[in-house]
């Protein structure tokens, strides 16, 4: 028993429909304005049974405590939820602007180079902490074994020492 949304085409009056659900055994309904068959119409342009404004149509919505929504279903689902707990509450999503953006980046730059100078880094030996976290990971693809002594010294081989 497998149902198929299609949109349909009356053969005797023309009229159309979008989006009809029914089951594939019993084929098309009837018209509901004439009576007469009707078969599957594709010339509406749209895809059966699939509703929204394509892909990549719903930009992500941060709603706090309600988490991410990435869909419009993730979204609808929410909504549906703040609807349920505060009823008759009137609900105002606000799309963040580019400067708002930009301006939460320009604060996440900073605390990231705030805390750096407070652990006492510059740039200069964060970008050697990762080359040489980016070579211990190439090492470790290899197979070989790594150890890091307190002094930094990395030990790849039984009694070889590199540093």
């Amino acid at each position: 028993m497998s149902f198929v949304a299609h949109g349909l085409k009356c053969s005797s009056c023309d009229y159309r429909e979008d989006h009809v659900f029914y089951r594939r055994s019993d084929g098309p309904p009837a018209c509901p304005d004439c009576g007469g068959s009707r078969s599957v119409n594709w010339g509406h342009g749209k895809f059966p049974g699939v509703k929204g404004g394509g892909l990549k149509s719903f930009k992500k919505v941060d709603l706090g405590a309600f988490g991410v929504c990435e869909t419009q279903e993730q979204y609808d689902r929410a909504m549906g939820a703040i609807q349920s707990r505060f009823p008759g509450k009137q609900i105002l999503v606000e799309s963040d602007s580019a400067t708002d953006k930009r301006t939460r980046a320009d604060e996440a730059r900073h605390r990231q180079w705030a805390s750096r100078k407070e652990k006492g880094l510059n740039n200069k030996m964060v970008a050697e902490m990762k080359a040489e976290a980016k070579a211990v990971k190439k090492t470790l693809k290899k197979g070989e074994k790594v150890h890091v002594s307190s002094a930094g010294t990395k030990i790849t081989q039984a009694g070889q020492s590199n540093g």
